[in-house]
């Protein structure tokens, strides 16, 4: 009886959820598709059916028909207009959750990434704070000047021997390496094993090109992290790397925690041994003892790690394709680095480079400022520029507000899901 009670149950069910949303949701009074506002599988059928990410190209054209304010999937809405950009995405104080399937594409929830709360979000970025201050950077200085050095000397052997470098792989190799260092004061060596860069791309592409999926089927993450990396493999053998990432961080949050444990009478801060920064910052922060237990420093540090070197190299390589193609900038770097720099083969800090009016507000992106400029001169006009060419997310990054919002006429509940197209997010910076 009871197979037979779900096999009558279940049509029933569907019929009376596309009831609901059709006449009785929140936004049902908006315009659209209504088979997009019936089912997830309209916007399914265009991501992961019929082509990669293809559901962007269908809501424009729904825009055309419906007008500037849309209804996109059964819980979100889709406003086309750059005036509007400002008060969906506000700043303090004004409150906006993630969305949900959207902070979870990246597996790791309990950081402040994959945070949905606004509240808690805010939190956990201020513990993280201290690891992008100033004089934390500068203290590092020996740390992006290694990084550099390695990076210069895949430049000259490219130049001597006349080998074709591929810029991303290159930035990937360095932006991760130079993260990974300062974050956790240990080497990944990616620069010099040109094998474990290719899958580390190979990785980061296959994560953008599932985040579609995994938007609709939110729960893939955590499964795939609890699967063995055998099965891993077998299934999906270029997202092994950031799995076993995720692995590799949680074992040096728990290393980390035990011998803090073990020299407990002994400041965090005054052990060379546990210098892993992003640790030591939630460690020290102000948060909760449960926000700072293993799963919280290992989801924390493994975003650290992959979204920010992914993130940084884009930009980098973006950055310098465009210095190379424009030979007035190009001759104008060169004219201020021989003043500041008479002797080539000699590195400079950091603070000095800072120093370099053309090179920090217009070329922070070649190769002896690349990263620290990142950290260290992010509000220079360049640098956003950088970023609002360089389309670092082309996914959708919908917002909940906490209040009612208006767009024109239309009231617009609290806690549904709202966003716009992410070009505006470009032509705005």
């Amino acid at each position: 009886m009871l197979p037979l009670f779900f096999f009558l149950a279940l049509p029933l069910y569907w019929v009376f959820l596309v009831i609901y949303r059709l006449f009785f949701h929140p936004i049902a009074r908006f315009p659209g598709s209504k088979l997009a506002a019936a089912t997830k599988w309209y916007e399914f059928y265009y991501d992961i059916i019929k082509g990669q990410g293809l559901y962007a190209e269908e809501i424009r054209k729904m825009h055309k028909m419906y007008g500037p304010i849309i209804r996109i999937n059964p819980d979100e809405l889709h406003v086309d207009d750059p005036d509007w950009y400002d008060t969906l995405y506000a700043n303090n104080p004004t409150k906006r959750d993630k969305w949900p399937p959207a902070a979870k594409t990246a597996g790791s929830s309990l950081s402040g990434f994959g945070t949905v709360a606004h509240n808690l979000h805010g939190k956990r970025r201020a513990a993280l704070s201290p690891l992008f201050s100033s004089r934390a950077i500068a203290d590092a200085d020996n740390v992006f000047q290694e990084q550099v050095q390695i990076l210069s000397d895949v430049f000259q052997e490219s130049y001597t021997s006349g080998k074709t470098l591929e810029l991303r792989s290159v930035f990937v190799a360095f932006t991760m390496d130079t993260v990974y260092q300062y974050a956790l004061r240990e080497s990944m060596n990616l620069q010099k094993d040109e094998e474990r860069t290719a899958e580390t791309i190979r990785s980061l592409n296959s994560l953008v090109r599932l985040t579609s999926l995994v938007k609709q089927f939110s729960w893939l993450p955590a499964l795939s992290q609890k699967m063995p990396l055998w099965l891993n493999r077998a299934l999906k053998p270029e997202m092994v790397f950031l799995l076993q990432l995720h692995k590799d961080m949680y074992k040096k949050a728990e290393r980390y925690l035990e011998m803090e444990e073990k020299g407990e009478d002994e400041p965090v801060s005054n052990s060379k041994k546990r210098s892993a920064p992003v640790f030591q910052c939630i460690r020290e922060s102000a948060l909760p003892a449960h926000e700072k237990d293993v799963h919280r420093l290992g989801q924390e540090a493994f975003t650290v790690t992959s979204a920010g070197g992914e993130t940084s190299s884009r930009i980098l390589a973006l950055g310098v394709f465009y210095i190379l193609t424009h030979p007035i900038i190009l001759h104008r770097l060169q004219q201020e680095a021989e003043c500041f720099m008479p002797d080539m083969s000699k590195t400079t800090s950091a603070k000095a480079l800072e120093e370099a009016v053309y090179l920090v507000s217009r070329l922070q992106l070649l190769t002896l400022v690349l990263f620290w400029a990142f950290l260290n001169v992010f509000k220079t006009a360049v640098v956003k520029e950088a970023l609002r060419i360089s389309a670092i997310v082309t996914s959708r990054l919908p917002l909940m507000a906490h209040d009612e919002l208006r767009y024109k006429d239309w009231v617009i509940p609290p806690r549904v899901s709202i966003n716009t197209p992410n070009i505006l997010a470009c032509v705005l910076g």
